[in-house]
Order: C-alpha cells, then sequence, then structure tokens
C-alpha cells in the first residue's frame, strides 16, 4: 500500500500556515506608529504597530544593492546608506521622505546617524587619495563639507576566512556628546562643541543605540560573542541582554519612542523545509515579546508617526 504522501504535505502546511497565522494576530493594540525597516536588501517595508499590517514604502531597482543604516530626520525623513558593489562609490547616503516616498542622493558615505541639535551627520567615507575610511561629520546645509574625526576600526578576519567591518555607526548620549568606536576597537566618546574625545576604556564592544530611560548604551560585542550588551558608560557596569536563543546576530533596534527592542530570530520551518527568521518586539515597560511579522529579518529601522493604512478598493 502507498504511503499517503499528499495527507503528510497538506498537514505540513496547514500546520505552517497556522503557526504563522497565529503570531500575525498577536497585535500590539496599545502602540500606535510605523517601524520602517529594511532586511538588508533593495527595498524599504513598514509595519503599522497597532495593526500589524505590512507594506513596501520604496522598491529598490537593483537586486545586488544593499539597503542599511536607518536614521530618522525630523518628523517624516529617512537618513540611510545605500551600497553596490558595481557602483563607485560603492555606498551613497540617501534621504527617503517618508510622507512624499520620494528620495534624493546626499553625498558618498555609510553608517550615517543624524544629530538633530546642529543639523549634521556623523558618517563613514573612505579618503580619495589613499582610501582610507574615516569617521567624518557634515552639515546638511554644506554636505560636501565633512570634517574628519577619528580613523575608522581596522577590518577583522574571521575563523572563516572572511573579513568586515567592527565598528558601527556613531551613537548620540546627550544633547553634545556621541559614542563611537576608535581605531584600536575600543569605545570613544567625542563632543560635539569642543571637539574633545576621550576613551572609555572598554573594548570589541560596537554602538548600537542608547537607551535613555536607564542611561545606558546598548552595543555588540563583535570581539566573542557577538551577543548584545547594555553598558553603564560611568561605572563601567557591562550586563548582557536576556534577548532569546537564536537571536540574529545582525539583528536590534531599538524604538526610544516606546522603550521597545527589535529584533529577529531564527527557526526552522516546516513549509519552507529551511530556517527562515520572525521579527519580534519586546518592550520593557511592560515585559512582553510579541511577534511583529513572520520571515522577515530586520537589520536597521526607525520609528515615526505615520497615517494609517487606508484599506485597499475592492474592484
Amino acid at each position: 500500500m502507498s504511503f499517503p504522501w499528499c495527507r503528510v504535505v497538506m498537514a505540513v502546511w496547514l500546520c505552517s500556515s497556522l503557526f504563522s497565522m497565529s503570531f500575525a494576530m498577536s497585535s500590539p493594540g496599545h502602540l500606535t506608529g510605523c517601524l520602517v525597516y529594511t532586511n538588508g536588501g533593495k527595498d524599504i517595508q513598514q509595519i503599522h504597530l497597532s495593526t500589524l499590517a505590512h507594506e513596501v514604502l520604496y522598491q529598490g531597482r537593483s537586486a545586488i544593492v544593499s539597503t542599511n543604516h536607518f536614521t530618522k530626520i525630523g518628523h517624516d525623513k529617512l537618513l540611510f546608506e545605500q551600497c553596490d558593489g558595481l557602483r563607485t562609490p560603492n555606498c551613497l547616503l540617501m534621504e527617503f521622505d517618508l510622507t512624499k516616498r520620494t528620495i534624493s542622493t546626499l553625498r558618498s558615505g555609510k553608517m550615517p546617524t543624524y544629530i538633530a541639535e546642529t543639523d549634521s551627520i556623523f558618517f563613514y567615507d573612505r579618503t580619495k587619495d589613499d582610501g582610507e575610511l574615516l569617521l567624518f561629520v557634515v552639515r546638511r546645509a554644506t554636505i560636501d563639507d565633512a570634517v574628519k574625526v577619528a580613523k575608522a576600526p581596522k577590518r577583522i578576519t574571521s575563523p572563516n576566512g572572511l573579513g568586515f567591518f567592527p565598528g558601527g555607526p556613531v551613537v548620540q548620549i546627550s544633547s553634545d556628546e556621541v559614542v563611537f568606536m576608535g581605531e584600536d576597537q575600543g569605545l570613544w566618546i567625542y563632543n560635539m562643541v569642543n571637539g574633545k574625545m576621550g576613551s572609555i576604556g572598554i573594548k570589541h564592544k560596537s554602538p548600537r543605540a542608547w537607551r535613555g530611560q536607564t542611561q545606558q548604551l546598548i552595543a555588540q560585542d563583535w570581539g566573542g560573542d557577538k551577543a548584545f550588551y547594555s553598558i553603564d558608560l560611568k561605572r563601567g557596569d557591562i550586563e548582557r541582554l536576556a534577548l532569546p536563543d537564536r537571536t540574529y546576530h545582525s539583528s536590534l533596534v531599538y524604538i526610544k519612542e516606546y522603550d521597545m527592542l527589535i529584533y529577529s530570530r531564527t527557526r526552522f520551518s516546516l513549509f519552507y523545509l529551511h530556517e527562515t527568521s520572525d521579527i519580534f518586539a519586546y518592550h520593557y515597560k511592560i515585559g512582553k515579546k510579541v511577534k511583529l511579522l513572520p520571515h522577515d529579518n530586520v537589520r536597521s529601522g526607525i520609528w515615526w508617526s505615520c497615517p494609517d493604512l487606508k484599506p485597499k478598493q475592492s474592484s
């Protein structure tokens, strides 16, 4: 007697579908606004936090384009890097109007951080003469007149032979100070008023976000387990974040408006028969984890007070 493979396939498909649907219905209804994010690909996407409705805001033209490192300008503008290995320069700083859904190119560079107090941008870029990677700061009004801040950390070669950049975007910690990873792979503080900088004395931690409620830096350990940590910069206390196992190591976004972490977690999909990832949110205040979107991952993101998604007109 033949084995009823069709019934097995149908059962696996049904279980996988119900599994994904059950998470998709776990809407954090007390939240408003949108998470605008990228999974590292060519598109800019967003999730409406009140309903978990998903939409693509901007579709990149080339499949080889990488979009990353989001930072918000004002209420409704997004600053990010767009990299293309076949283009010179490889990486450009782009600005996207979230309301009008228009895009423009600012200049070359990567890993931007916008500072509202001075209307300026910290970013990394290579010099034209010798190609050295440096940290710069520039005012938006004079976007081509960048000023050097420091040398970037050197690339690291992983055990598998691949090289990667251990640093991350500059993180603002006050109205006049930012934190960055220096050439020595240690954390440094830069004062934007007087231009002075000083070492914090903590190495191999790449800055990711500033949690103002607790006055802690959220950073990632690129020298060891690639886990995420909370760091008290004044006392030097370092505490590992209690994220679930299988949290994707390139995934962590902090939403200061809600004191909330956004991250991706991998799992094995019965339907696709391979590993996939899902996007989660963890709300510090209520201690609750919610699944926002199945079968996707978040590399970078911001929150904005988006308008409600209009229902599609039936034909």
